[in-house]
């Protein structure tokens, strides 16, 4: 069996392996689809108030 000690250049080395993953641009292959431009959304109608819940004893002078 393996030491831990012995296991430490490998940790290491899938360390520097998953930086690497980091730091890789992005596929130059694959350009980036633009925005659509955000269309102005219509404003909500005013939602009805929900009806008041009988106070709970954990919820004190709320």
């Amino acid at each position: 069996m393996a030491t831990g000690a012995s296991q430490t250049p490998n940790v290491i080395r899938a360390n520097r392996r998953l930086k690497f993953i980091v730091k890789e641009p992005p596929n130059p292959q694959v350009e980036p689809e633009p925005e659509p431009e955000p269309e102005p959304e219509p404003e909500p109608e005013p939602e009805p108030e929900p009806e008041p819940e009988p106070r709970s004893p954990n919820q004190r002078g709320l």
